[in-house]
């Protein structure tokens, strides 16, 4: 996946975890993601994992276990994209209330 387009959609059914594996359950998810961010946002909120996914969808397209490794990395690309942006932001944020402090009013 180069250059997604977005919104996307995504369809999820994954392997719930339980004690007895006669117990385990299959639960679905629907969601919609307008960027980058709300996709690394929604699969870190959920903590899905390629081995817990039982079939994944993306616009509509179902994404074959042997494209899977392919999607899973894009995902690994887009969480640090996501993860650097985040940092810079943080530094440009903690910057700006440094210059904030020494140019603003000061009390004697």
């Amino acid at each position: 996946m180069k250059q997604a387009k977005f919104p996307m959609w995504f369809t999820i059914q994954y392997f719930v975890d339980s004690v007895n594996p006669m117990d385990q359950k299959i639960k679905g998810h629907r969601f919609s993601a307008a960027n980058e961010a709300a996709v690394v946002q929604k699969f870190r909120e959920n903590r899905w994992s390629p081995d817990n996914i039982s079939f994944l969808e993306v616009n509509g397209v179902a994404i074959t276990p042997d494209r899977r490794d392919k999607f899973f990395q894009w995902l690994f690309e887009i969480t640090e994209k996501v993860r650097e942006e985040n940092e810079a932001r943080e530094e440009a944020d903690k910057e700006s209330k440094e210059n904030d402090h020494r140019g603003g009013y000061q009390p004697e």
